[in-house]
């Protein structure tokens, strides 16, 4: 963001209504429609027989986001036929975890932007949400971070591999960076030296830009 007296972004402004700041809620794009972020999706029929579900039980689940801790009622559904357990999804958070995507997404914004270790990003994740999850703040440990890294990795890994890009060498992939095996063709390809740091940062998409410069 550049210096000086800039214009006030209003495309994100919050209304306050009652004492409360209604927050409007992003999109999430799941398979091929978008629907707000922490809105339930229900399963209706088993993915098995087909036979359609019943209720089991419902709770409530608590979800860590930077915009606080939202609380989303979902159903236990259970098939009546070869008796297989369903939950329903809460849009924007991966699984049974207790952290929204997005809240992982802002963490390793700060990591990688920010070029801190995964420790300090926690650190900084405590501070900017002290008062709005918990009272000293509460941010991902080093290994749930790390392992959210390694499921956006495939992600990007099956995004590059339905490119078909032809290539001969092996690709090792370590969260969202290119960890070993392309340093020197990278370094050849944009005409300086990488260090040990550097070159294990290396973005994906350059690395897809390399393997489409070599065929």
């Amino acid at each position: 963001m550049g210096k000086g007296n800039i214009a006030i972004d209003k495309s994100m402004v919050k209304m306050v209504v009652d004492g409360k700041i209604i927050i409007p809620l992003p999109k999430v794009l799941v398979g091929n429609r978008y629907y707000t972020m922490f809105s339930i999706s229900s399963f209706t029929h088993c993915d098995d027989c087909g036979s359609k579900l019943h209720v089991n039980s419902h709770h409530t689940r608590w979800i860590l986001s930077s915009h606080g801790t939202i609380a989303c009622n979902v159903t236990y559904w259970i098939c009546p036929s070869c008796k297989k357990s369903f939950h329903d999804q809460i849009i924007g958070v991966p699984g049974s975890a207790n952290y929204s995507s997005e809240y992982y997404d802002k963490q390793m914004s700060v990591r990688c932007n920010g070029r801190c270790s995964l420790h300090n990003s926690r650190r900084i994740g405590e501070t900017y949400t002290e008062g709005v999850i918990n009272v000293c703040g509460r941010a991902p440990c080093a290994t749930s971070l790390w392992l959210y890294e390694q499921k956006q990795a495939e992600l990007s890994k099956q995004e590059l591999l339905d490119q078909k890009i032809d290539f001969d060498e092996t690709l090792y992939v370590d969260g969202d960076w290119t960890k070993t095996g392309w340093k020197k063709s990278l370094e050849e390809l944009i005409g300086k030296k990488l260090s040990k740091k550097n070159g294990r940062s290396c973005d994906i998409n350059l690395c897809a830009l390399l393997l489409q410069k070599k065929k």
